[in-house]
């Protein structure tokens, strides 16, 4: 059984849990006892016609006569405030001091005020779903809904989007991540979260950035898969077999640092900083030839976690000289 977040998914859970087990046993029991009365007198049939009308309306009688637990009450007071954005098909949480990422960090025990909308280019209705929370609300573009909820067990719980909203649906998840208040308040959680941690790389923070933001589930970083266009040198040895593509919709970004890259226009431009920095805030700039289909999401992120990306891009390089410059990077 999945652990829940808080005590109210845990009595939700066990409520709808008992519901369709009573439902369950006693449609199955009045089945039993009408199969058996049939066979017995075959007469009866005209009774179990009669009968068929209340067997239908009984499940729906006890499933309206369970009660399910009460929603807990939250006060706003000392609340943690995020903004949490839609997009198709992406999620985006904004903390206090402006950090954005692609995964929910909420402390422990806390009361969580969720300011929940529907944005980008096409927005559409989304639904914020935490089973672990036994929370769902549906949102539409131009409106603001507010949730208030209180994670009381620590670990990764699934946030998925709960209203069919297009093709990309099936991938639009992210994680809500309940760590302790010291954790939360650690740079890289809540109370500075501006700048690299002072225990890790420039590159090695962009690399928690990446995968925070939801990026891999449409680019691969590995040398499995080479799809960047014919004007460039492929990155895997002539003698080695051919691989079979990963099924993602974005291009590869292994060494693709300093690489030509052919835009839908027929232009070729080069992959230095400027581009991939466009690549990341105004995506539909510069679209590569053969993702002319592929609609990625501008992402609105702090300045410090661009450069930390393009620092994470540099260190995928298979150049020895462009990954020693991601160890110290700094814009240029």
């Amino acid at each position: 059984m999945t652990q829940n977040a808080s005590d109210y998914a845990d009595a939700l859970s066990a409520h709808v849990t008992d519901a369709a087990w009573a439902i369950g046993l006693s449609v199955l029991a009045l089945v039993v006892v009408l199969a058996i009365a049939c066979l017995r007198r075959p007469g009866s049939r005209d009774v179990a016609r009669l009968l068929l009308a209340p067997i239908a309306m009984l499940p729906f009688a006890l499933f309206l006569g369970t009660t399910p637990p009460p929603v807990p009450t939250l006060a706003r007071g000392e609340a943690v405030v995020i903004h949490a954005r839609a997009h198709r098909w992406r999620w985006e949480f904004e903390q206090s001091n402006g950090m954005i990422e692609g995964r929910l960090l909420v402390p422990v025990g806390r009361t969580v005020h969720l300011v929940l909308t529907s944005e980008g280019p096409e927005p559409t209705v989304h639904s914020f779903h935490v089973p672990a929370l036994g929370i769902g609300v549906d949102v539409a573009p131009g409106q603001k809904r507010h949730v208030l909820f209180v994670a009381e067990r620590e670990g990764d719980y699934l946030i998925e989007c709960g209203a069919f909203c297009g093709t990309g649906h099936a991938r639009m998840s992210a994680s809500l991540v309940v760590v302790s208040q010291a954790e939360f308040d650690r740079p890289y959680g809540c109370t500075l979260g501006l700048h690299a941690p002072l225990d890790v790389t420039m590159a090695e923070w962009g690399e928690r950035v990446f995968a925070n933001n939801g990026c891999p589930a449409c680019h691969t970083v590995g040398e499995a898969r080479s799809d960047l266009p014919s004007t460039q040198p492929s990155s895997l040895p002539d003698d080695e077999p051919s691989r079979p593509p990963l099924v993602l919709v974005g291009p590869g970004l292994y060494d693709l640092v300093m690489r030509e890259r052919t835009l839908s226009d027929g232009a070729v431009v080069l992959a230095d900083t400027d581009y991939l920095r466009r690549a990341i805030v105004r995506p539909q700039d510069d679209v590569v030839v053969g993702y002319e289909e592929t609609s990625m999401p501008a992402f609105n992120l702090p300045e410090a976690q661009v450069n930390a990306l393009l620092a994470y891009l540099h260190a995928l390089s298979a150049s020895p000289e462009i990954r020693e410059r991601a160890k110290d990077f700094e814009p240029y």
